[in-house]
Order: C-alpha cells, then structure tokens, then sequence
C-alpha cells in the first residue's frame, strides 16, 4: 500500500541470519523507494544497532532512554540500558551462571568463570561413558508430486547425518532453516520414519520397535516444539 509509516513488530523473530538479511535488505529497499519512516520494534540488539537511526529504549511500559543508536549502545545511560547491554552472553568468556537483567538491575552479578581445567574435567566425565543416544548414517527422504500429472521426484531431506550424545550433555545442532534439523529431532522421536539408517538409544536401535515399545519410549525421549500453538491441538 506504499504507506508512509511502517511498524515492524519483531518481522524477522525465529529467521536464520539468513532469511533474516533478505528481510531486513528488503524493508531498507522499500524505505528507499517509497522515502517512508520505519518504527522496528525488536528485543534483538546487535539488529537494531545495524538498522536503527535512533533507539528508544522501553522498561514497564515507559521510555526510559533515547538517543542515536551510535551512543546507546556505546555509551548507555539508564540501569536497564546497561542492563540490557551487558546481559548479552559473551563469546570469549564462559560464565558458570549467566546474568540476567534482574541481576545488573539488583547488583547480582555472579561472574565466576569456568576455568579451561574445570571444562576438560567436566568433559572427561562426560565422555568417559557410552553415549545415551547414537544416531548413524540417518537418512530421510520425501517424495513430491508437481500436478496432478507429474512425476515423482524425491526429496532429500537429512542426507547421511552421524552423531552421538552424552548423558548430561547439551549438543547444539544449527544451520539454516530448511537445512533438516527439525526433521532430524522428529526422526529420533519416531514421529518420522527414517528412510535408512539407524537411531541406538541407550543401545538399542529404536527405528525397530514396535508401537507398544515405542509408547512405552514416550517417557524418555521428548521434544520442545519451535511453535506449540502450531504444533499442537489448540483445544488439548
């Protein structure tokens, strides 16, 4: 509609940096055609000192700071500014607890750091034991139709992945989206049926169960969905 005034309200939440470019390359090409004025509201800080001219920071309900996005982020003024800023876990420092806001608010900063002797400890208990959960040479594939008289044609959508992960260990599995995570956490679920491969947990390969065992497994392997509201039966 070529307004004058667009409110972006979080346009690029749950975007991979991605998907998340595009948008953002996007709203700055629209801006520039159409010269309008762009009000982003986001709680996501390293976009908003890209994107942003000016920032106006809210704290219950209230402007509490503004000012041109160079010195907010550079020079903050207010305690939840601040707060806000430093709350941002590190990458170069590994902290035993990560502060909160609510901690810089209350001056209950605990800083301890994990030392790299305490981390090479924690991993050899961790991986001096049989892994919890192996997945080998997994594969899952999907089979699309275009038109009512088209060909089957076959999608690829986790090719030959391996892994292992340890009892008391947090793995990170990233990638863009589309890149078959999801589908990947839904086949150690057996809520997909693998193509090929196998899922061992606790050393047993749980693509083979049966639907008894498998219910019986429902205790001990369970997922997070991105979106519950869309996952879920909304009436449940």
């Amino acid at each position: 509609c070529k307004p004058k005034l667009l409110i972006a309200d979080e346009p690029t939440t749950a975007l991979d940096v991605t998907v998340q470019k595009e948008i953002i390359l996007l709203l700055k090409d629209l801006q520039k055609k159409f010269e309008m004025s762009i009000i982003f509201i986001s709680h996501d800080l390293s976009l908003v000192s890209e994107i942003a001219n000016r920032v106006l920071v809210m704290y219950q309900g209230e402007i509490v700071e503004q000012g041109l996005s160079e010195d907010i982020f550079k020079n903050p003024q207010h305690s939840y500014t601040k707060a806000v800023i430093n709350s941002k876990p590190s990458l170069d420092v590994r902290l035993k607890q990560l502060p909160t806001i609510d901690d810089y608010m209350n001056n209950n900063i605990l800083d301890t750091v994990v030392t790299s002797q305490e981390r090479s400890k924690t991993h050899k208990s961790l991986y001096s034991q049989p892994p919890i959960l192996e997945v080998k040479n997994v594969s899952k594939e999907y089979l699309s139709k275009h038109g009512v008289f088209g060909k089957l044609s076959v999608f690829k959508a986790v090719d030959d992945v391996s892994f292992k992960v340890y009892e008391g260990e947090t793995l990170g599995l990233v990638g863009e989206s589309g890149c078959g995570k999801s589908t990947l956490g839904n086949a150690i679920l057996q809520l997909h049926k693998v193509s090929s491969g196998s899922i061992l947990y606790k050393g047993i390969d749980i693509t083979k169960l049966s639907k008894k065992e498998l219910r019986i497994l429902r205790k001990d392997i369970q997922i997070i969905f991105q979106d519950p509201y869309a996952s879920l039966n909304p009436r449940i």
